[in-house]
C-alpha cells in the first residue's frame, strides 16, 4: 500500500481548496462552472455534481472567482491556504446576466461544517426532510445508524435497532441505503435494523416525511435513507480505535455467561450449533413421535428400532450451562478507511475502502418481569390483575461484528460519472439468560415452596452484503437532460442455530439428615409455559433492484422548470427453515450445586436415548426428543413491486414552486408454506395495483424562508410474517401468534404543512402539522382468551403531530458565545385506531366502558430531542452534550383480558468531549446514559389498576411491571489517527430517487 501514501508527501507541502458550486436557482450541482485562483491562473471546471478541486496551491491568501454562463459570478477574498490541509468553500449561484460580480470574504462563505451542506439541501428539496450529517453523528458519540437516528426529528429507536418515524410504526417507514431498497434480517419486522451501520461508514441520515412520486410509495412516516460515505477530493487515511466500560456490566464480577455459545472474537459460529446431519434428515417415526417411540423401543425384540432410537437421542451436542464466574470482556472498536483520487486517462477515478470491528458485551442482573390476567373489576372500574409468572431477570450478551465498505467511482469528462458502492455487515451475539422466581398460575400465590427456574440460551448470526453499480450523466445536445440509474443486489440472513429454552419447576420435598431443604426438580411445565426445547430457525432473504430516471430542465411561464420519469423493479425472495426439537422427559432433574438443576447432568449420554436394561431385562428409554415442527412455519415468498412514474417541478411563481405527479405501483405478494413442491399454491397474495398522487406546493416568503404543503396517498403492505398462516412463539415467555393469508394493504391520505427559517449557515427554526387517515391499517390483534394473536385489517385510524425544530448558534447573543450552539426538536403526536370487534369484545368483557378506540402501536405522545455544543476550530476542542426522551409508548397490545403495555419515558443524558492533540491525532470521551434511567414496560393504569403481588418473597418491587432492567453508564475513549486529515473533503453521490 505503499503508493497510497506517495501522494500524501507532495500534498503535505501544498494545500487545496476544494468544494461545490450550487445552482441557487434550481438546487443542486452546477456542472461545467468555472473556478479560478487569480493570483495564480489555476483552476477547476465542476463536475457533474458541481464539485471542484484545486491542488497544488502553495501556502498563502488568494482571491478565487466562481462564474457560469447566465449567473452572476462571485470573487471570494482572503481565501487562507494551509499546507497540508483543505479549506473548504461552497458557493451558490443565482442566474442573472445583468448582475454584477459579488465580492465576499473568505470568512463569510467558508462551510467546514456539513450541517450546513444539509440544510441547503433541505432548503430546496421538494418534500419535507430532516437529516443528520457525519459531522453531527460523531459530535454525538454515535456508534451505529441506530444511535445516530435517534437524534433526527421525529425519529425514535426501539430495542436499539428499529427506526420509527413520527410515532407509526415500522410497516409505515420505508429504508433506502443511498436511495436504493434495502432488505430486512429480520423475520417477523419490515423494518431494517439499523446496528448493522456502523457510523464511520455514515455520511448522512435523511428522513423524507412528504411523498413524491420519484419516492417509493409504501411509506407513511418517512422514509429513512442512510447515506455512506463518498469519495475523497484527495488521499485520506484514518485509523481509529476505542474502548468502553459499563458500570453494570464491566464493573460486575458475576457477568452472566456460556462457553458453549460463545461468540467468540469472530462471529462465525452458526456452523458449529448447526443441528446434526442425522437430525436434519430424519423423519422417521422413531423421532417424529416420542411417546409412541418410547414404547416401541420397550419390546425387547425391536434392537433395530431402538438403536435408531439411540442414535438420534444422542445426536445432539450437551446442553449449554452457565459459567457462574468472571467478568465481562472489556468494550472495544476499531475502524479503518483509506481513499485516494487519481487521474486516469485525463478523468478522475476515486475510491474508498474502510473497515470495522466491534466487541461488546451487555449485562444486568436487576432485571424483573411480571405476567398477570385480570381477576376481577370492581365498583369503581379499577382492573384486578392476579400474576401468572413473577420472576427475577438476569441477562448477559456478547457480540462481535465486522464491516466493510468501498466506492469507486469514475468521472467521464464533467459530464458523466458512473461507480459501484458495497457494503458488508457481519454480527453474531450470543445471551444467555436466567429467570427465577414463583409460579401463581400453577402453585398459587401462598406456596412459597416452589420455583420457577428458566435458562434460556442463544447465538444468533446477521450478515448483509449490498453492491449498487450506479451512473449519471448529462445530455447537452438533449436540453441538457439528466440521467441516472442505480442498480441493488444484496443479500441479508439471519441464522439462529440451537436456541435453548429449558424451563423446570423446584418443588421441597422434606428435608436431608443434616436439616436442609430436600427439593425435587421437574422439567415438565404445564399452564400456558412451554416445556423444554431447543429450536433451530435460519432466514434468507435476497433483493434485486433496477431503476432509472430521466430529467429534463423546461421553461414553464418563462422560468426553469423540470420534468422527470422513470420507473423500478424491485424483486425480494425469502426462505425460512425452522425445526423445533421438544424435551419428552424421564426422571428428575439433578439439583446441582446451585439448587437450580442440572441439565447437562440430566441429558447426559448415559440419561438420553436407550440407557439400558432393567432388572427383567427389559429396555429403559430415558428423556427422548419430539420433533413438534409445524410444517407450515417452513416457509418461502417474494413480493414483486413495478414502478412508473411521472413528475413536474413547476415555478408558477417567483416565489412559488409546485413539485407533483402521479405513481404507478404494483403489489404481487406471494408466500408458500409448508414444504415446497413444484404442486405448491400460495397461501398468503395480495395482487393489486395502485395509483398514488402527489402535491407539493413549496412558496418562498423570502429567499432564507419557505412555507410548505403537501397531499399525497401512499400505502403500507404486510410483511410475509403477517400474511403467512404459521405459528411462532417467542420462547422468552411471550404468547404465540398466527399469520393471515386475507390481509390486505393499507391506504393512506398524507397532509403536511410546513413553516421553515434558515436564519443563517447551520441556523434554522421549523414547525410542521401533520395529518394521516389510514385505511384498512393493519394491527396485531386478540384471537382468544388464551393469548393467541394474530394481524388483522382494522376499518380506520388516524394520525395528528406538531413538529418543532430549533437550531442556532449562541453567537447571535454575544461574541463571546460564538463556539456554542443548541439545538432542539419537539414531536407531539396522537393517533387513534379502531378496534376489531373481536379485540373490543375482550376488552369490554370485564369493563363495559372500554373505549373502541386505541392508540397506534409504537406510537409516543412526545419526542424531546436537546443538544448544547462548544466547537473551537482553533484549539480543536469540541465538547456535547445530547438529551432524549420519548413519551410512554404502546409496546405491547393487550394479551387477553390483561391491560395494554407501556414502554415507559427512559430519559437520557450523553457527554461528548473531543481534543486535536496533534494535527494528525484527536482524542474522544464519551459518556452515555448518565441519568442511568431504566428501561421500564408496565401494564396500563390510566384506567385504575390494582395488582396482588406475594408480600415477604422478594416480589415488592413488581408492582404493575412487565419487564424492567438496568441499563447502567458507559464510559468510553477513544483515539484517531489521520495523517490526511485536511483532505477529507467529500464530494455529493449522485441521488436516485425513482
Amino acid at each position: 500500500m505503499a503508493f497510497l501514501f506517495v501522494p500524501a508527501l507532495a500534498f503535505a507541502q501544498t494545500g487545496t481548496i476544494a468544494g461545490t458550486v450550487v445552482d441557487g436557482d434550481f438546487g443542486g450541482g452546477l456542472p461545467g462552472a468555472s473556478v479560478l485562483v487569480t493570483e495564480l491562473g489555476t483552476g477547476d471546471a465542476a463536475d457533474i455534481d458541481g464539485n471542484y478541486e484545486i491542488t497544488g496551491i502553495p501556502a498563502g491568501s488568494y482571491s478565487v472567482r466562481y462564474s457560469f454562463i447566465g449567473y452572476a459570478s462571485q470573487l471570494v477574498e482572503n481565501v487562507q491556504v494551509t499546507a497540508g490541509q483543505t479549506t473548504a468553500i461552497n458557493i451558490t449561484l443565482t442566474q442573472g446576466a445583468e448582475l454584477e460580480e459579488v465580492i465576499v470574504e473568505a470568512e463569510e462563505i467558508i462551510e467546514t461544517n456539513n450541517e450546513v451542506g444539509l440544510l441547503r439541501v433541505r432548503q430546496r428539496a421538494a418534500a419535507v426532510s430532516d437529516a443528520i450529517s457525519a459531522e453531527a453523528i460523531s459530535q454525538a458519540g454515535a456508534a451505529t445508524a441506530a444511535d445516530a437516528a435517534e437524534r433526527i426529528t421525529g425519529a425514535s429507536v426501539v430495542g436499539g435497532k428499529f427506526v420509527i418515524v413520527r410515532g407509526l410504526g415500522d410497516r409505515y417507514a420505508n429504508t433506502q441505503l443511498n436511495g436504493a431498497a434495502l432488505p430486512t434480517a429480520d423475520p417477523d419486522r419490515r423494518s431494517v435494523q439499523f446496528d448493522l451501520f456502523p457510523s464511520d461508514f455514515l455520511e448522512s441520515i435523511t428522513t423524507i416525511k412528504t411523498f413524491t412520486p420519484d419516492q417509493p410509495g409504501d411509506f407513511s412516516g418517512g422514509i429513512v435513507d442512510i447515506r455512506t460515505r463518498s469519495l475523497p477530493a484527495g488521499f485520506t487515511f484514518k485509523l481509529s480505535g476505542s474502548g468502553s466500560v459499563n458500570t453494570a456490566v464491566q464493573f460486575a464480577d458475576d457477568f452472566l455467561r456460556a462457553d458453549a455459545i460463545d461468540v467468540g472474537y469472530f462471529p462465525n459460529r452458526a456452523g458449529d450449533r448447526a443441528a446434526p446431519d442425522l437430525i436434519v434428515d430424519n423423519d422417521a417415526v422413531p423421532f417424529g413421535s416420542a411417546g409412541n417411540a418410547r414404547s416401541e423401543a420397550r419390546n425387547p425384540a425391536n434392537d433395530a428400532f431402538r438403536a435408531e432410537l439411540d442414535g438420534i437421542a444422542k445426536a445432539f451436542d450437551s446442553v449449554a450451562a452457565i459459567d457462574p464466574e468472571g467478568a465481562a470482556p472489556l468494550n472495544q472498536g476499531y475502524a479503518l478507511s483509506v481513499g485516494n483520487r487519481f487521474n486516469v486517462g485525463g478523468n478522475p477515478l476515486g475510491f474508498l475502502l474502510g473497515l470495522t470491528y466491534d466487541r461488546g458485551a451487555s449485562y444486568y442482573d436487576d432485571g424483573i418481569t411480571g405476567r398477570f390476567r385480570t381477576s376481577s373489576i370492581d365498583a369503581d372500574g379499577r382492573v384486578g390483575l392476579f400474576p401468572n409468572l413473577l420472576v427475577n431477570d438476569a441477562r448477559g450478551s456478547l457480540e462481535t461484528s465486522i464491516g466493510g465498505i468501498g466506492n469507486l467511482a469514475y468521472q467521464i469528462g464533467s459530464l458523466n460519472e458512473i461507480g459501484v458502492n458495497g457494503i458488508y455487515s457481519r454480527i453474531g451475539e450470543s445471551e444467555t439468560r436466567l429467570q427465577t422466581g414463583a409460579y401463581p398460575e400453577q402453585y398459587g400465590l401462598e406456596d412459597e415452596s416452589t420455583l420457577f427456574v428458566n435458562r434460556t440460551f442463544s447465538y444468533t448470526e446477521r450478515e448483509m452484503a449490498s453492491v449498487q453499480p450506479r451512473g449519471r450523466h448529462r445530455v447537452p445536445a438533449l436540453g441538457d437532460l439528466e440521467v441516472e440509474w442505480t442498480g441493488t443486489f444484496s443479500r441479508t440472513t439471519q441464522d439462529e442455530p440451537d436456541q435453548q429454552f429449558l424451563p423446570l419447576v423446584r418443588e421441597e420435598r422434606g428435608v436431608l439428615e443434616d436439616g436442609s431443604p430436600r427439593y425435587l426438580l421437574r422439567p415438565q411445565i404445564l399452564g400456558s409455559l412451554s416445556p423444554a426445547i431447543r429450536f433451530f430457525r435460519d432466514l434468507e432473504e435476497d433483493l434485486v433492484s433496477v431503476q432509472g430516471s430521466a430529467a429534463l430542465p423546461v421553461q414553464f411561464f418563462g422560468r426553469r422548470g423540470e420534468v422527470k420519469a422513470g420507473g423500478r423493479y424491485n424483486r425480494t425472495d425469502r426462505t425460512v427453515n425452522e425445526r423445533r426439537i421438544q424435551y419428552d422427559p424421564f426422571g428428575a432433574i439433578p439439583v446441582g450445586d446451585d439448587n437450580l438443576g442440572d441439565y447437562q447432568a440430566y441429558l447426559a449420554d448415559d440419561n438420553v436415548g436407550f440407557i439400558g436394561l432393567d432388572s427383567r431385562d427389559r429396555p429403559i428409554v430415558g428423556t427422548l426428543f419430539a420433533d413438534v415442527t409445524l410444517p407450515t412455519n417452513n416457509y418461502q415468498g417474494y413480493l414483486d413491486v413495478p414502478a412508473a412514474f411521472v413528475q413536474a417541478e413547476v415555478p408558477l411563481t417567483t416565489n412559488l414552486r409546485a413539485i407533483g405527479g402521479v405513481r404507478y405501483e404494483g403489489t404481487i405478494l406471494n408466500v408458500e408454506t409448508g414444504p415446497i413442491t413444484e404442486d405448491s399454491t400460495a397461501i398468503g397474495r395480495i395482487d393489486v395495483d395502485d395509483i398514488l398522487p402527489a402535491l407539493n406546493l413549496v412558496y418562498a416568503i423570502r429567499p432564507d424562508m419557505n412555507v410548505r404543503a403537501a397531499a399525497s396517498r401512499t400505502l403500507a403492505r404486510p410483511t410475509f410474517r403477517e400474511i403467512g398462516p404459521f405459528e411462532s412463539v417467542n420462547f422468552a415467555l411471550d404468547n404465540p401468534e398466527v399469520g393471515n393469508p386475507t390481509l390486505d394493504r393499507t391506504l393512506i391520505t398524507n397532509l403536511d404543512l410546513r413553516w421553515e427559517w434558515f436564519v443563517r449557515p447551520g441556523d434554522l427554526l421549523a414547525a410542521s402539522v401533520y395529518y394521516k387517515d389510514l385505511q384498512n391499517p393493519i394491527e396485531r390483534v386478540i384471537l382468544n382468551l388464551n393469548g393467541l394473536t394474530s394481524f388483522q385489517n382494522v376499518e380506520t385510524a388516524e394520525v395528528f403531530g406538531v413538529e418543532i425544530e430549533a437550531r442556532t448558534g449562541l453567537g447571535i447573543l454575544t461574541q463571546r458565545l460564538e463556539n456554542l450552539s443548541l439545538g432542539l426538536n419537539l414531536t407531539f403526536t396522537e393517533s387513534s385506531i379502531s378496534l376489531s370487534p373481536d379485540e373490543l369484545a375482550l376488552r369490554r368483557r370485564f369493563n363495559p366502558t372500554a373505549p373502541d378506540t386505541r392508540a397506534l402501536q409504537g406510537q409516543s405522545p412526545y419526542i424531546v430531542n436537546a443538544n448544547l455544543s462548544y466547537d473551537n476550530a482553533r484549539s480543536g476542542t469540541s465538547l456535547g452534550a445530547f438529551f432524549n426522551v420519548f413519551g410512554a409508548r404502546l409496546s405491547r397490545v393487550s394479551v387477553a383480558e390483561t391491560p395494554d403495555v407501556f414502554e415507559q419515558p427512559r430519559p437520557q443524558l450523553d457527554f461528548i468531549a473531543s481534543q486535536q492533540i496533534l494535527p494528525q491525532l484527536s482524542l474522544k470521551l464519551t459518556a452515555k446514559n448518565i441519568l442511568d434511567t431504566r428501561f421500564r414496560e408496565e401494564f396500563d393504569r390510566s384506567g385504575g389498576v390494582t395488582t396482588t403481588v406475594p408480600a415477604g418473597r422478594g416480589f415488592e418491587d413488581f408492582g404493575y411491571t412487565f419487564q424492567e432492567y438496568g441499563l447502567g453508564t458507559s464510559f468510553s475513549i477513544g483515539l484517531s489517527f489521520s495523517p490526511g486529515a485536511g483532505g477529507l473533503a467529500s464530494p455529493r453521490v449522485p441521488s436516485p430517487s425513482n
